[in-house]
């Protein structure tokens, strides 16, 4: 977890922006490190790095907290790189200090396309630069570019502040390569989309079970105990029963506005399962305080993703408190099983086919609407979010699976999950939980309308860009 910048240029004057785009991201690092083709230099001060003699056309560069991570940019015999980020296997969790010798870009795809995880890689391997992201997006990367110039950064803001007004997301499960001047884009996964499966309903439940077992495992390998953002829905109760079933000690924990969250209901989740529960009630006056905050790290004056961010934000604040560096998240249940109420009302008005592509469309651009945001809140606050709902194996199964599986109405979501945890063994008050969105089920949402001016969010984000920006 930390901030990765890169720039390519055939003049000094533009590599020298890598320095202004690292300062924008020292809330993800107060140590900074920079790799050229063949160089590695570390230091707390972008002022000592400044004076090295830059002439490469190819640099990286990498924001880190020294207590949370190793330095990077890492040099081996066969090359220098970063890797921010982890992925999952069935024997190990592999970070930036484990990742495998790699002798050339064949060799590196074939690494990326059998592994699941959630990262960024900028890699130097036989004089070309390559960097990629994960194929879900779950790591968020920014970038512009023309002939003779490129500039990547882990959030939109360090690319504003060098004048970049428009910078892009990069598309996930892309791989680009920088050689002799030139860049090359190739997509190396990506989620195909298939026809729809027809299994039998308590075969894929079961399949789905182990799927999900297997997720989780994988995610906690290195854990001996976890935080859970809980809710007390199917999603987070699911993730927290599965972990503390599998041997991992459990704290939930949960936040919300004072007299506008029902706790009461979340306690009575976390009795069920027997797990402690850390509560945290906020204020109106604290709530509208945040709001400013929010926008500067999601980078978007969007209401919606405001709402959503404002309970990640303080959940994710709080399990740092209690010495917690991971925190377990339910995000990508709903796309995945149709959990929003506008799945229902398709399945009815437009028919199942309608219904089964709006899902997997949810699901490919998810990273647009969820991912990213959901990764610049947690990382702002040192703690690394883990989505089990978002496991590879996982998605391309259940994204298989019959509309009929998953919506019936609106009353009935989440069916084939719902049969999943009840094979797993989680509590039938907990399988059979209704709860609203989190921004609904925390009172963020009421609160906010309520305090907020017409276009104060625009007004904020505008006053923001002009901060961080030429």
């Amino acid at each position: 977890m930390g901030g990765v910048s890169i720039v390519t240029s055939n003049k000094k004057e533009d590599s020298l922006k890598i320095f202004e785009i690292m300062k924008s991201l020292k809330h993800r690092g107060n140590f900074f490190g920079l790799g050229l083709k063949n160089e590695v230099f570390t230091s707390k001060s972008i002022n000592e790095l400044k004076s090295q003699n830059l002439n490469d056309k190819l640099i990286i560069g990498y924001n880190f907290f020294n207590e949370l991570n190793p330095p990077q940019p890492i040099k081996t015999s066969n090359y220098i790189y970063i890797f921010d980020g982890e992925i999952f296997s069935n024997e190990k969790i592999v970070n930036a200090k484990n990742f495998p010798e790699i002798k050339s870009k064949d060799e590196l795809i074939n690494f990326l396309k059998e592994n699941d995880g959630a990262y960024i890689l900028a890699i130097f391997l036989n004089d070309e630069l390559l960097v990629a992201r994960d194929p879900l997006g779950l790591k968020p990367l920014y970038y512009w570019g023309n002939n003779s110039f490129y500039a990547l950064a882990s959030e939109k803001k360090a690319l504003w502040k060098i004048g970049i007004r428009k910078p892009q997301s990069f598309p996930p499960g892309t791989i680009a390569e920088f050689k002799n001047g030139k860049v090359n884009f190739t997509t190396f996964k990506k989620l195909s989309y298939f026809k729809i499966e027809f299994k039998q309903f308590n075969e894929a439940a079961k399949n789905l079970a182990d799927l999900l077992l297997t997720s989780i495992k994988k995610r906690s390998l290195d854990l001996k105990e976890a935080a859970v953002a809980f809710s007390g829905g199917i999603d987070s109760s699911l993730i927290a029963y599965i972990l503390n079933e599998i041997g991992v000690k459990v704290k939930l924990f949960t936040v919300g506005v004072k007299n506008k969250f029902n706790y009461a209901t979340v306690e009575k989740a976390a009795e069920e399962l027997n797990l402690p529960l850390e509560k945290q009630l906020f204020t109106i006056k604290e709530l509208k305080r945040i709001v400013k905050k929010i926008i500067w790290i999601i980078e978007e004056p969007n209401l919606m993703k405001t709402e959503v961010a404002i309970p990640i934000f303080w959940v994710s604040k709080l399990a740092f408190q209690k010495n917690f560096k991971k925190i377990f998240l339910g995000q990508g249940a709903d796309e995945l099983f149709g959990g929003y109420k506008k799945f229902a009302d398709m399945l009815k008005i437009d028919g199942a086919e309608a219904c089964f592509k709006a899902l997997f469309q949810s699901v490919v651009k998810a990273y647009e609407v969820n991912y990213e945001r959901d990764e610049k809140v947690t990382a702002y606050n040192r703690v690394e979010a883990r989505l089990p709902y978002t496991d590879w194996n996982l998605i391309e199964y259940a994204i298989k699976l019959p509309v009929e599986m998953k919506i019936k109405n609106e009353e009935e979501r989440k069916i084939i999950l719902r049969k999943a945890a009840n094979v797993l063994g989680l509590p039938e008050n907990l399988i059979k939980a209704r709860k609203k969105a989190i921004q609904y089920e925390t009172g963020v949402h009421k609160s906010l309308i309520k305090i907020l001016k017409p276009n104060s969010l625009e007004k904020i984000f505008n006053e923001l860009f002009k901060l961080h920006s030429f």
